[in-house]
């Protein structure tokens, strides 16, 4: 089967379009989020919602590089169990069943391989062949890279305090981080099963730092909640 060509199929199109016409990617209020459930798409722009041309390293932090990015997070996520510290109302019991839908769910599974295609495949224009990486030479250029942001002061930090509100600055900071923060090493777990030698052990040695050992106030996903809530934010997953 030809990949690329099986990618742009229109059909992937009319798959997304109707993926993103669900009910929970539907709101009045789409800045507002009344739980993790509900998670407003805007579809105003339709062209923004094609497949077919991949954006460029540029059009990431644009209006179609978000877009995208932000569907198929929604995407991922929909793998992962999210659940408040509240009982769930009746409203919210809805909200999590139709987000959790076998359909829905089968749906973005569909459209999930011309996502990645469509907001990552520009990486490919700067990797370096296999023919021009070594093991040693792997091992330099990442050390390299820690001992560089290590020894230097974060270009992002300088940048935010240089700005005309910090605090607010930082806050979006924050709700950068958000998607990956509230479920921190959810996304490396897909990697945990199977039996791959002593890497396997190091990597598991990891996750379970991450989760906090089995103490959820440790937990990093926890730390972070407390960090949003320090500021004012929501720690809810999907209101930030």
């Amino acid at each position: 089967m030809n990949t690329q060509a099986s990618v742009l199929n229109p059909i992937g199109n009319s798959a997304l379009l109707a993926y993103v016409s669900a009910k929970p990617f539907k709101s009045d209020t789409p800045l507002l989020m009344k739980n993790a459930w509900t998670r407003a798409i805007p579809t105003t722009e339709s062209k923004n919602l094609l497949l077919d041309v991949p954006i460029s390293g540029s059009e990431t932090i644009g209006s179609r590089g978000l877009l995208l990015h932000r569907i198929l997070t929604n995407v991922y996520e929909q793998s992962m169990l999210y659940l408040p510290t509240e009982q769930l109302d009746l409203s919210s019991l809805a909200d999590f069943g139709e987000f959790y839908d076998p359909a829905l769910v089968n749906l973005g599974a569909r459209i999930k391989r011309g996502l990645e295609h469509s907001v990552f495949s520009f990486l490919d224009e700067n990797r370096r062949t296999a023919t021009d990486i070594t093991l040693d030479g792997l091992d330099s250029h990442l050390g390299t890279i820690v001992s560089r942001i290590a020894e230097s002061p974060s270009q992002v930090v300088q940048r935010i305090l240089k700005s005309h509100d910090s605090a607010e600055a930082m806050k979006f900071l924050l709700i950068q981080f958000a998607p990956d923060f509230l479920a921190e090493a959810s996304q490396m777990a897909r990697a945990m099963p199977g039996n791959f030698g002593p890497e396997h052990s190091a990597l598991t040695k990891i996750f379970i730092d991450e989760y906090g050992y089995g103490k959820h106030e440790k937990k990093h996903s926890t730390l972070f909640q407390n960090c949003l809530s320090s500021v004012g934010m929501s720690p809810t997953p999907g209101s930030v």
